[in-house]
């Protein structure tokens, strides 16, 4: 046992393992680690063996040093597949490759990388075209802060900061708007919550349609709307 590295990355998420001296195997390794009520961890499993990890599966070893490093790129992949199980409004997924996510990234991060201080707000436009809204049916979009480094009380602040903007100033004719906490795992019950689930405040939307959609967008441009004086950047994608 004495010889065997202490940590093993799994390839496909950059997860880490660590070692676990009661049984030679190897367990989960997570920053803080998560224990039992006594402090103690979960033991490794039995079949999580060193040969088995790394033959089979193809983790392998790396120094303490490296653990920042591995707990970066993991962190990168788990929002690639928060990314990937965003809604399509539809009920489903929209998915889309990992070149694809990295492009998204670099269209969004233009805002902070050009002006760090703004808030990035996301107007969600993959909805019914207008006039294919089917018999019974119904277009629902909702408006989020895209950016989870901001805490959910202020994104709240800026989302009703916008609604009420929005009720008061542009055309809101049939619309239902209203605010709503979504909680991912709510929705989608079969997903792991824990690895690619997400909590954040958003407007609701309902009839809205995309001509409206455009010009409201139109006069949010112009609408010099702050928050602690940092700028609103309103945009619609999907």
């Amino acid at each position: 046992m004495d010889n065997k590295p202490k940590y093993l990355v799994r390839p496909t998420d950059s997860q880490i393992f660590d070692l676990d001296q009661s049984n030679g195997c190897y367990r989960l390794w997570n920053k803080p680690q998560i224990t039992y009520s006594d402090g103690t961890r979960a033991s490794a499993m039995l079949h999580f063996t060193l040969e088995n990890l790394t033959s089979g599966y193809g983790f392998f070893p790396i120094e303490e040093s490296e653990i920042d490093k591995y707990l970066k790129k993991s962190e990168q992949y788990l929002n690639y597949i928060n990314w990937y199980n965003r809604s399509d409004g539809h009920g489903s997924i929209k998915g889309g490759s990992y070149e694809k996510y990295l492009a998204y990234k670099a269209k969004t991060n233009k805002y902070k990388i050009k002006q760090p201080l703004e808030i990035p707000i996301n107007i969600w436009d993959d909805f019914y075209d207008d006039g294919y809204v089917p018999e019974g049916g119904k277009t629902e979009s909702y408006i989020y802060v895209e950016d989870s480094n901001i805490s959910h009380g202020k994104r709240k602040e800026c989302l009703e900061l916008l609604k009420n903007y929005i009720t008061d100033n542009l055309d809101v004719s049939g619309v239902n708007m209203w605010m709503e906490f979504f909680v991912s795992k709510n929705k989608y019950p079969e997903l792991d919550a824990e690895k690619i689930g997400f909590d954040r405040w958003e407007i609701r939307l309902e009839n809205v349609t995309h001509k409206m959609l455009y010009k409201w967008l139109q006069d949010l441009k112009h609408s010099g709307l702050t928050i602690d004086n940092i700028p609103f950047v309103i945009y619609s994608e999907s």
